[in-house]
Protein backbone atom coordinates (compact mmCIF):
# COMPACT_ATOMS: atom_id res chain seq x y z
CA UNK A 1 0.00 0.00 0.00
CA UNK A 2 2.77 2.24 0.54
CA UNK A 3 4.54 2.09 -2.16
CA UNK A 4 1.25 2.19 -4.35
CA UNK A 5 1.04 6.19 -2.55
CA UNK A 6 4.40 6.83 -3.75
CA UNK A 7 3.31 6.05 -7.11
CA UNK A 8 -0.32 7.93 -6.78
CA UNK A 9 -1.06 10.70 -9.24
CA UNK A 10 2.55 11.20 -11.16
CA UNK A 11 1.03 12.75 -14.03
CA UNK A 12 -0.77 15.56 -11.80
CA UNK A 13 2.83 15.41 -9.45
CA UNK A 14 4.93 16.53 -12.85
CA UNK A 15 2.20 19.11 -14.17
CA UNK A 16 2.39 20.91 -10.83
CA UNK A 17 5.87 20.73 -10.88
CA UNK A 18 6.67 21.56 -14.08
CA UNK A 19 4.32 25.06 -13.60
CA UNK A 20 6.33 25.96 -10.39
CA UNK A 21 9.63 25.30 -11.95
CA UNK A 22 8.75 27.71 -14.91
CA UNK A 23 7.21 30.08 -12.84
CA UNK A 24 10.94 30.55 -10.70
CA UNK A 25 12.81 30.64 -14.41
CA UNK A 26 10.40 33.55 -15.60
CA UNK A 27 10.69 34.84 -11.81
CA UNK A 28 14.49 34.60 -11.83
CA UNK A 29 14.86 36.18 -15.47
CA UNK A 30 14.01 40.13 -14.29
CA UNK A 31 11.13 42.11 -15.64
CA UNK A 32 12.69 42.66 -19.08
CA UNK A 33 13.70 38.97 -19.72
CA UNK A 34 9.77 38.00 -18.56
CA UNK A 35 8.15 40.18 -21.26
CA UNK A 36 9.74 38.78 -24.09
CA UNK A 37 9.11 35.30 -22.31
CA UNK A 38 5.22 36.08 -22.44
CA UNK A 39 5.58 38.51 -25.88
CA UNK A 40 7.11 35.02 -27.54
CA UNK A 41 5.36 32.00 -25.72
CA UNK A 42 2.16 33.72 -24.70
CA UNK A 43 -0.57 32.71 -26.91
CA UNK A 44 -1.99 36.09 -29.44
CA UNK A 45 -3.57 36.50 -32.67
CA UNK A 46 -0.43 38.50 -34.15
CA UNK A 47 1.62 35.33 -32.73
CA UNK A 48 -0.58 32.93 -34.39
CA UNK A 49 -0.50 34.98 -37.21
CA UNK A 50 2.84 35.25 -37.93
CA UNK A 51 3.13 31.39 -37.74
CA UNK A 52 4.40 30.77 -33.95
CA UNK A 53 1.80 28.06 -32.93
CA UNK A 54 4.34 26.84 -30.14
CA UNK A 55 1.99 29.49 -28.65
CA UNK A 56 -0.74 27.49 -28.38
CA UNK A 57 0.87 25.14 -26.06
CA UNK A 58 3.63 27.48 -24.24
CA UNK A 59 1.33 29.67 -22.82
CA UNK A 60 -0.11 27.39 -20.98
CA UNK A 61 2.94 27.07 -18.59
CA UNK A 62 3.27 30.72 -18.17
CA UNK A 63 1.82 32.90 -15.21
CA UNK A 64 1.73 36.30 -14.41
CA UNK A 65 2.17 36.16 -10.87
CA UNK A 66 2.21 33.91 -7.68
CA UNK A 67 -1.25 34.03 -6.86
CA UNK A 68 -1.85 33.17 -10.34
CA UNK A 69 0.11 30.00 -10.12
CA UNK A 70 -1.00 29.11 -6.57
CA UNK A 71 -4.73 29.19 -7.75
CA UNK A 72 -3.93 27.29 -10.62
CA UNK A 73 -2.00 24.36 -9.02
CA UNK A 74 -4.29 23.93 -6.01
CA UNK A 75 -7.39 23.55 -8.34
CA UNK A 76 -4.86 20.79 -10.53
CA UNK A 77 -3.73 18.89 -7.96
CA UNK A 78 -7.37 18.55 -5.98
CA UNK A 79 -9.20 17.71 -9.06
CA UNK A 80 -6.39 16.06 -11.48
CA UNK A 81 -5.59 13.53 -8.54
CA UNK A 82 -8.81 12.11 -8.86
CA UNK A 83 -9.45 12.23 -12.65
CA UNK A 84 -6.08 10.79 -13.21
CA UNK A 85 -6.92 7.80 -10.91
CA UNK A 86 -10.29 7.47 -12.17
CA UNK A 87 -9.22 7.18 -15.94
CA UNK A 88 -5.27 7.29 -16.29
CA UNK A 89 -2.30 9.71 -16.59
CA UNK A 90 -2.62 9.75 -20.20
CA UNK A 91 -5.83 11.10 -20.66
CA UNK A 92 -5.41 13.65 -17.78
CA UNK A 93 -2.65 15.01 -19.65
CA UNK A 94 -4.37 14.50 -22.84
CA UNK A 95 -7.66 16.78 -20.69
CA UNK A 96 -5.17 19.24 -19.56
CA UNK A 97 -3.31 20.07 -22.69
CA UNK A 98 -6.26 20.29 -25.27
CA UNK A 99 -8.38 21.82 -22.90
CA UNK A 100 -5.59 24.81 -22.85
CA UNK A 101 -5.45 24.87 -26.46
CA UNK A 102 -9.05 25.23 -26.75
CA UNK A 103 -9.62 27.65 -24.08
CA UNK A 104 -6.93 29.70 -25.60
CA UNK A 105 -8.34 29.45 -29.01
CA UNK A 106 -11.13 31.06 -27.79
CA UNK A 107 -9.96 33.74 -25.91
CA UNK A 108 -8.12 35.28 -29.07
CA UNK A 109 -11.07 34.48 -31.33
CA UNK A 110 -13.13 36.52 -28.89
CA UNK A 111 -10.99 38.72 -27.35
CA UNK A 112 -7.71 39.71 -29.59
CA UNK A 113 -5.61 41.95 -27.77
CA UNK A 114 -2.66 41.33 -25.32
CA UNK A 115 -1.53 38.08 -24.94
CA UNK A 116 -2.98 35.19 -22.76
CA UNK A 117 -0.94 33.27 -20.05
CA UNK A 118 -1.71 30.61 -17.52
CA UNK A 119 -2.84 26.94 -17.02
CA UNK A 120 -6.38 28.26 -16.32
CA UNK A 121 -7.85 26.94 -19.40
CA UNK A 122 -6.64 23.79 -18.63
CA UNK A 123 -6.91 23.22 -14.98
CA UNK A 124 -11.03 24.26 -15.80
CA UNK A 125 -10.84 21.61 -18.50
CA UNK A 126 -10.15 18.98 -15.38
CA UNK A 127 -12.26 20.40 -12.96
CA UNK A 128 -15.19 19.78 -15.09
CA UNK A 129 -14.06 16.43 -16.20
CA UNK A 130 -13.90 15.89 -12.29
CA UNK A 131 -17.43 17.48 -11.91
CA UNK A 132 -18.94 16.19 -14.46
CA UNK A 133 -17.78 12.35 -13.84
CA UNK A 134 -18.58 12.42 -10.26
CA UNK A 135 -21.29 14.69 -10.19
CA UNK A 136 -22.94 14.07 -6.89
CA UNK A 137 -19.63 14.01 -4.79
CA UNK A 138 -19.26 15.81 -1.75
CA UNK A 139 -16.78 18.14 -1.83
CA UNK A 140 -15.71 21.25 0.19
CA UNK A 141 -15.81 24.61 -1.55
CA UNK A 142 -13.60 27.55 -0.51
CA UNK A 143 -15.98 31.09 -0.82
CA UNK A 144 -13.80 33.79 -0.94
CA UNK A 145 -10.85 31.08 -0.30
CA UNK A 146 -11.90 31.15 3.55
CA UNK A 147 -15.58 30.22 4.07
CA UNK A 148 -16.18 26.62 3.79
CA UNK A 149 -19.24 25.31 2.17
CA UNK A 150 -19.99 21.58 1.28
CA UNK A 151 -21.41 21.30 -1.99
CA UNK A 152 -22.01 18.33 -4.58
CA UNK A 153 -18.95 19.06 -7.13
CA UNK A 154 -21.59 19.47 -9.77
CA UNK A 155 -22.11 22.69 -8.37
CA UNK A 156 -18.85 24.03 -8.70
CA UNK A 157 -18.94 22.82 -12.37
CA UNK A 158 -22.00 25.02 -13.10
CA UNK A 159 -20.36 27.46 -10.80
CA UNK A 160 -17.07 27.79 -13.51
CA UNK A 161 -19.16 27.93 -16.34
CA UNK A 162 -21.37 31.15 -15.23
CA UNK A 163 -18.90 33.04 -14.22
CA UNK A 164 -16.70 32.14 -16.99
CA UNK A 165 -19.77 32.91 -19.04
CA UNK A 166 -21.72 36.24 -16.74
CA UNK A 167 -18.02 38.29 -16.17
CA UNK A 168 -16.84 38.93 -19.56
CA UNK A 169 -20.52 40.47 -20.42
CA UNK A 170 -20.66 42.50 -17.63
CA UNK A 171 -17.07 43.86 -18.29
CA UNK A 172 -16.14 42.61 -15.23
CA UNK A 173 -11.82 41.66 -14.41
CA UNK A 174 -11.15 42.43 -18.05
CA UNK A 175 -7.46 41.49 -17.96
CA UNK A 176 -8.77 37.92 -16.96
CA UNK A 177 -9.01 35.35 -19.16
CA UNK A 178 -12.50 34.22 -19.11
CA UNK A 179 -12.94 33.41 -22.41
CA UNK A 180 -9.90 30.62 -22.09
CA UNK A 181 -11.54 29.70 -18.70
CA UNK A 182 -14.74 28.75 -20.86
CA UNK A 183 -13.18 27.24 -23.77
CA UNK A 184 -11.23 24.37 -21.33
CA UNK A 185 -14.16 24.38 -19.36
CA UNK A 186 -16.61 23.13 -22.41
CA UNK A 187 -13.93 20.89 -23.36
CA UNK A 188 -13.86 19.16 -19.86
CA UNK A 189 -17.22 19.13 -19.95
CA UNK A 190 -18.17 17.42 -23.32
CA UNK A 191 -15.24 15.08 -22.83
CA UNK A 192 -16.37 13.76 -19.76
CA UNK A 193 -19.83 13.37 -20.82
CA UNK A 194 -18.71 11.61 -23.78
CA UNK A 195 -16.77 9.15 -21.28
CA UNK A 196 -20.08 8.75 -18.66
CA UNK A 197 -22.34 7.73 -21.64
CA UNK A 198 -19.86 5.81 -23.73
CA UNK A 199 -17.71 4.35 -20.92
CA UNK A 200 -16.86 1.11 -22.24
CA UNK A 201 -14.88 3.11 -25.10
CA UNK A 202 -12.62 6.44 -24.64
CA UNK A 203 -11.46 8.10 -28.03
CA UNK A 204 -7.77 8.55 -26.06
CA UNK A 205 -7.11 5.11 -25.17
CA UNK A 206 -8.40 2.10 -23.89
CA UNK A 207 -11.93 1.22 -22.19
CA UNK A 208 -13.19 3.33 -19.22
CA UNK A 209 -14.90 0.60 -18.11
CA UNK A 210 -14.42 -2.63 -19.88
CA UNK A 211 -17.56 -4.78 -20.77
CA UNK A 212 -17.33 -8.24 -18.68
CA UNK A 213 -16.94 -11.30 -20.78
CA UNK A 214 -18.90 -14.21 -20.24
CA UNK A 215 -16.86 -16.24 -17.65
CA UNK A 216 -16.76 -12.60 -15.00
CA UNK A 217 -20.56 -12.93 -15.79
CA UNK A 218 -20.59 -16.51 -14.45
CA UNK A 219 -18.39 -15.79 -11.50
CA UNK A 220 -20.61 -12.88 -10.61
CA UNK A 221 -23.61 -14.72 -10.85
CA UNK A 222 -22.48 -17.85 -8.64
CA UNK A 223 -20.57 -16.17 -5.67
CA UNK A 224 -22.01 -14.41 -3.30
CA UNK A 225 -20.25 -11.99 -1.30
CA UNK A 226 -19.91 -11.98 2.44
CA UNK A 227 -20.55 -9.03 4.71
CA UNK A 228 -17.00 -8.46 5.35
CA UNK A 229 -15.99 -9.01 1.54
CA UNK A 230 -18.71 -6.74 0.42
CA UNK A 231 -16.99 -3.54 3.55
CA UNK A 232 -13.35 -4.41 1.88
CA UNK A 233 -14.83 -3.82 -1.76
CA UNK A 234 -16.12 -0.83 -0.59
CA UNK A 235 -12.92 0.91 1.04
CA UNK A 236 -11.01 -0.64 -1.75
CA UNK A 237 -13.05 0.98 -4.35
CA UNK A 238 -12.71 4.18 -2.44
CA UNK A 239 -9.02 3.81 -2.76
CA UNK A 240 -9.17 3.57 -6.21
CA UNK A 241 -11.17 6.38 -6.81
CA UNK A 242 -9.86 9.06 -4.03
CA UNK A 243 -6.70 7.63 -3.11
CA UNK A 244 -5.98 6.80 0.07
CA UNK A 245 -6.39 9.74 2.21
CA UNK A 246 -9.76 9.60 1.50
CA UNK A 247 -10.12 6.72 3.86
CA UNK A 248 -10.90 6.95 7.87
CA UNK A 249 -9.11 5.51 10.41
CA UNK A 250 -11.34 2.35 11.25
CA UNK A 251 -11.00 1.99 7.28
CA UNK A 252 -8.07 2.31 7.52
CA UNK A 253 -7.38 -0.33 10.29
CA UNK A 254 -10.06 -2.68 8.69
CA UNK A 255 -7.75 -2.75 5.81
CA UNK A 256 -4.70 -3.37 7.44
CA UNK A 257 -6.41 -6.11 8.98
CA UNK A 258 -7.88 -7.61 5.89
CA UNK A 259 -3.87 -7.32 4.22
CA UNK A 260 -2.45 -9.01 7.51
CA UNK A 261 -4.96 -11.68 7.33
CA UNK A 262 -4.68 -12.35 3.29
CA UNK A 263 -0.84 -12.94 3.66
CA UNK A 264 -1.20 -15.52 6.58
Amino acid sequence: MRESLKTQSPATKILVILNVAIFFFQWSLGPLADAWLIASFGLSRDGLSAGHYWQLLTHIFLHGNLLHLIVNMFALWFAGSAVESWIGSTKLVLIFLIGGICGGLLQVLLFPEGSLIGASGGVCSVLLTFTTLEPNLPITAFIFFVLPLQIKSKYLGYGILLISILLPILGLDPHVGHFAHLGGALFGFFYATYLRKFSSYSPFSPPLTPKKNPLQKAFDATWSPTPESRKINLILDKVLRFGFQSLSPEERKILEQWSRSQKN
